[in-house]
């Protein structure tokens, strides 16, 4: 019985730690959305796509309206944590660090001010498809 039991609480341990890394590390995350009322978008959204020099993506920020995509070089992508360094001049430059999930990307953007913006980003498509 104690052999069962030993060999049932590994295979939940491997099965565990094998879900973990079975999530997809790109895809699209998104809060952007429309406020029909003020007439204004608001929201963020990413977007993590693999290349031959590692993770790349963009990231759209929309405070009344969409602002410009800013382009995200060396995106890290360890396990199931996310870091990006979010260049000068778009915002007031900063980084994120995050986790992913099977639905989305939740983390936080602290920004060269010290500021923090913490973000919610449900995996799916872009608001813009």
């Amino acid at each position: 019985m104690r052999v069962i039991y030993t060999i049932l609480v590994i295979l939940f341990v491997v099965n565990v730690s094998h879900a973990a890394s079975d999530i997809k590390k790109t895809g699209t995350f998104s809060s952007l959305s429309y406020h029909r009322e003020a007439g204004d978008l608001l929201g963020y959204e990413v977007r993590i796509v693999f290349t031959k020099n590692g993770y790349e993506g963009t990231i759209q920020i929309a405070e009344g309206g969409p602002e410009r995509l800013i382009l995200l070089r060396n995106i890290t992508v360890k396990d199931n944590a996310v870091s990006f360094v979010i260049p000068e001049g778009s915002l007031e430059g900063g980084e994120f660090v995050g986790v992913l999930s099977a639905t989305g990307l939740t983390g936080t953007i602290t920004l060269k001010n010290g500021n923090k913006i913490s973000l919610d980003l449900k995996r799916g498509k872009s608001y813009w498809d």
